[in-house]
């Protein structure tokens, strides 16, 4: 196919995809539903095609039904007090549920009916989180409430009885959340054909639940009238040890008489052994609940109680149970210079986090350092020449922790240390070095400008740059010497030479400047010379690097002579009569050597 024939059919092509570009830009309507039939139930029902889009998906059903499955075991284990393995089985909702966030993202799900499903179950686990904590707090009460009656505590039994009211309206509360959550879970499941026995399942033995702790009767107490203001405190677990979280929570209420009622808004602080370890605010029910982490505590028997204003409560035990800790060391290679990478951790139950370090080289030498975040430590040490032995050690001061130690990592050091030379000496060899550079610079241009230099027998082109000044005392002398033996009639012989060279040079002789005269002279022969041995550019030699280019001519010997004598007038500044009769002489001898017939 000729380019002639490729142009006529992309040219055809170019202009059928513009055409069709045409033609559907002015009725952009593929198709519609009142003009064209199709047998399909996506254009009846167009919540079919986003059923039908995820029914497409299959990773996301499974992960639906695997999420609503959980809350009906969280709730029946609450119900029935094993805590643990709603622990357990909240820890799974909450991964189940990430695992569908990553997939709604994944498959841009972000406006879609399934979004709105991982939403309401991510609601469901933070009710059912609150129910758990609020489920311990309540078994808790019960014990305390034992405990009071058996010391005749009556005020201690109002505010045990008190906080009890507080925490059933709250999970109450929780209750009605959850079943507009679950409702919304539901009927979404439903739609996708889903088994939601266990959203059915949940909020029964929710409801039941509610209904066993209002089903509690509550032994009225009698105190006397009086209006005061009571903080109640509860925490749990008694016993705890590194990286475990004390669940505390208390009530904050005013009594008149037989009347009590919540104060919501009531900054509570919680002090362990008498220091403040957090704070909180009361909610509208007047109640509160935080976390203490047992982290730097010294292990034993230590007192929680939490405190607004003048309002204290009661002592709470807490005993902290030390566990053994595991420290590791990774010692790298010395440096020329001495120095080591000292990589570790420190890890207890937990990795112990921002804990102090000592990094112990030889025994009797100690450099400290700290854990990160994550129970790691990176530093650097310096050794000196010879092998050392560095050992990582955490004491456990003020930690609920055991101290351990790494094991010993062995490390040869060998510096290369530089010769000791003299401040002066090392001035010297650094100016010398610049002198050279220099001087390597200078010569290096100096051969770049000569570049265009030729040697004898080379052929050259004249340059028309070259070319003297109309005038000047140069141009003259070298017509005169160029113009010998070409006069018409006359022989080219050596009388004329002298004639016409000495005419030009006792002109200007005559202003009293050998010295000019001689630069006349010598540029004149220079020129010639330079000619005769197709040198270009002559003027950047100097006389005695011309006088030396010519050593196989005839006339170099003449010209030797008289470059000595020129330099003697030109720079040693003689201008007396014997040397200026020897630079005459020299001047006509090297004239006539060069119009000679040996030439």
């Amino acid at each position: 196919m000729t380019a002639d024939k490729r142009y006529v059919v992309l040219a055809v092509l170019a202009l059928a995809v513009i055409g069709g570009l045409v033609f559907f830009v002015s009725t952009p309507v593929l198709y519609s539903l009142e003009q064209s039939a199709f047998s399909s139930r996506f254009h009846d029902n167009i919540e079919a095609l986003t059923q039908q889009t995820w029914n497409s998906t299959t990773d996301v059903l499974p992960l639906e039904q695997d999420l609503i499955g959980y809350s009906g075991p969280v709730v029946l284990n609450i119900r029935i007090h094993d805590i643990d393995d709603a622990r357990r089985d909240l820890e799974l909702f909450s991964q189940s549920n990430l695992r569908l966030n990553s997939l709604i993202v994944t498959l841009d799900m972000n406006q879609s009916e399934i979004q709105e499903l991982s939403q309401s179950s991510a609601r469901q686990r933070e009710l059912l989180q609150s129910l758990m904590n609020s489920s311990v707090s309540l078994n808790a009460l019960q014990d305390l409430e034992i405990q009071y009656r058996d010391q005749n505590n009556q005020g201690g039994l109002v505010a045990v009885q008190l906080q009890g009211d507080a925490l059933r309206k709250k999970i109450e509360g929780i209750y009605t959340q959850y079943q507009a959550e679950t409702k919304i879970v539901t009927e979404i499941s439903e739609k996708q054909g889903l088994d939601v026995s266990s959203q059915q399942e949940s909020l029964k033995e929710f409801d039941a639940y509610v209904k066993d702790i209002n089903a509690v009767p509550q032994e009225q107490v009698t105190v006397p009238i009086y209006t005061s203001a009571q903080l109640s405190f509860l925490s749990y677990p008694g016993t705890g040890m590194y990286g475990d979280s004390i669940a505390c929570s208390g009530y904050f209420f005013t009594m008149f008489g037989y009347l009590s009622h919540g104060t919501p808004g009531k900054q509570v602080t919680v002090y362990l052994d008498n220091t403040p370890v957090s704070s909180v605010t009361t909610d509208a029910l007047g109640s509160f609940a935080l976390q203490v982490p047992i982290d730097r505590i010294p292990a034993g028997t230590h007192s929680l109680h939490a405190q607004s204003g003048l309002t204290r409560s009661d002592s709470r035990s807490l005993t902290v149970v030390p566990v053994d800790s595991v420290t590791n060391l990774t010692v790298s290679n010395a440096t020329p210079g001495g120095d080591v990478s000292c990589t570790g951790s420190v890890i207890a139950n937990h990795p112990v986090s921002f804990a102090p370090v000592e990094l112990i080289w030889d025994g009797n030498h100690m450099m400290n350092t700290t854990t990160d975040a994550n129970g790691g430590f990176n530093t650097t040490l310096r050794l000196p020449d010879g092998p050392h032995t560095v050992v990582a050690r955490f004491s456990g001061e003020g930690y609920p922790i055991h101290p351990s130690e790494s094991m010993p990592q062995v490390v040869d050091v060998s510096i290369q240390y530089l010769p000791a030379f003299p401040l002066l000496l090392i001035i010297m060899i650094l100016l010398v070095a610049g002198i050279v550079t220099l001087s390597a610079g200078g010569a290096w241009y100096y051969l770049r400008q000569m570049s265009g230099r030729r040697g004898p027998g080379t052929p050259a082109t004249p340059s028309p740059g070259l070319t003297e000044p109309a005038g000047s005392p140069e141009a003259a002398l070298t017509d005169s010497v160029s113009s010998l033996g070409e006069r018409p009639g006359e022989p080219a012989g050596a009388d004329t030479v002298p004639e016409s060279l000495f005419a030009r040079y006792a002109h200007i002789l005559q202003d009293g400047d050998l010295s000019a005269a001689a630069r006349v002279v010598y540029l004149g022969l220079s020129e010639r010379i330079a000619q005769d041995l197709h040198i270009q550019r002559h003027t950047a030699l100097t006389p005695r690097e011309l006088s030396q280019a010519c050593t196989k001519k005839p006339y170099c010997g003449p010209f030797s002579s008289f470059v000595h004598v020129y330099e003697r007038v030109r720079y040693g500044g003689c201008r007396s009569a014997t040397v200026q009769t020897e630079f005459e002489a020299g001047m006509k001898n090297t004239a006539t050597h060069l119009e000679g017939e040996d030439h």
